[in-house]
């Protein structure tokens, strides 16, 4: 398995459009976060994060 930082990513676009064709209901919530830039605004930046 490979992680992927997404704010860190120059494939932001192809990222976004692969978490919308998830199966996993966490990952269809995950898109929609991340689709309306509300990521952040949930979670916070959290340690490390530089987004």
């Amino acid at each position: 398995m490979t992680i992927t930082e997404y704010f860190k990513s120059d494939r932001q676009e192809y990222w976004l459009d692969q978490s919308e064709q998830s199966d996993w209901g966490a990952g269809k919530y995950l898109h929609q976060l991340l689709k309306t830039g509300s990521l952040k605004k949930l979670c916070g930046k959290g340690r490390g994060c530089s987004c």
